[in-house]
């Protein structure tokens, strides 16, 4: 069943495949209760019109599905952003550009079809304490995704859609693992990045390790503001607290500190940074708040 407002589609099954995501049945609730309550509201309209298309993807073998933002008046050259999670986070995104006055952008909604476990893990592994076996078994399939992206979503978009060559990615959870994956390791695919509250916990903290050298190289025209969200008790005060915390009690949010630490010992490589730690917003209340602020840097 597919829930319909003015300018969303909210799908319950996708909502509850996130809330899967979670590594515990409380944070799965809450998670729950937010994107049900997200989808029965409707924030101020956009100025644009809201459409949707389908793109049979002969990497991924199955057709994938996508919503768009255009403007009524595009400026050109304006920066195409794309969201993950479309079918949750699109309308959230046009209206934040909309309370921005950014309305000249255009927007893609990447719908996931389910399959973010899949989609969105950059590598394969194994059960452990926060990833059961259905997930680990089908986990790994994010370079093939984000090959998806390069060669087949963004040359659609690009030929059919008035878009400059500036291209922005936002991604939260491990939709905001992908992107640092996508930073790190295909540099010119996007040019901008808005990550929020990113699953930097998965495969042990691999990819915290990698930023350690890849960040080294240049990155030019690389603008990234990144998000950290405080935990489900909001117990830590700032980032020092999470950074000091070697116990389990910080086990899903230190290794976003640490990646912060990162680029911040790395400022001279042509990154440009911002970044926010929400004390008050906790992993599945913080997305409005974080794109918005985003959204005002990278775009300014």
């Amino acid at each position: 069943m597919v829930i319909r407002t003015a300018t969303r589609e909210f799908d319950p099954e996708y909502t509850w495949r996130e809330v899967l995501a979670f590594p515990c049945g409380l944070v799965r609730f809450l998670a729950l209760t937010v994107l049900l309550a997200s989808a029965a509201s409707v924030a101020a309209q956009p100025v644009g019109h809201t459409t949707s298309f389908t793109l049979h993807s002969a990497m991924l073998n199955e057709d994938r599905a996508f919503q768009v933002y255009v403007p009524v008046d595009p400026a050109p050259k304006a920066a195409v952003i794309y969201v993950l999670d479309g079918q949750a986070q699109f309308t959230t995104v046009v209206n934040a550009l909309t309370a921005l006055g950014q309305r000249q952008h255009v927007v893609i909604g990447v719908g996931n079809i389910w399959s973010r476990d899949r989609d969105y893990t950059p590598t394969r592994v194994s059960v452990s304490a926060f990833v059961d076996g259905a997930v680990a078994a089908v986990s790994g399939g994010g370079e093939t995704f984000v090959a998806h992206l390069q060669k087949e979503l963004i040359p659609y978009v690009e030929s059919h859609y008035p878009v400059g060559s500036s291209r922005v990615l936002i991604g939260h959870s491990l939709g905001g693992l992908l992107g640092v994956s996508i930073l790190l390791n295909h540099p010119g695919i996007f040019d901008k990045f808005v990550i929020i509250d990113p699953s930097m916990w998965w495969d042990a903290g691999r990819f915290v390790n990698e930023s350690r050298e890849r960040l080294r190289g240049p990155f030019a025209r690389t603008t990234l503001f990144l998000a950290i969200a405080n935990s489900t008790n909001r117990d830590f005060d700032d980032v020092d607290v999470v950074r000091a915390d070697t116990t389990q009690r910080a086990v899903l949010i230190r290794p976003s500190v640490l990646l912060l630490d990162q680029f911040r010992t790395h400022l001279t490589n042509g990154i440009a940074l911002d970044w926010r730690y929400y004390k008050d917003q906790e992993h599945t209340t913080v997305f409005p708040p974080a794109v918005r602020d985003g959204l005002a840097f990278v775009l300014k």
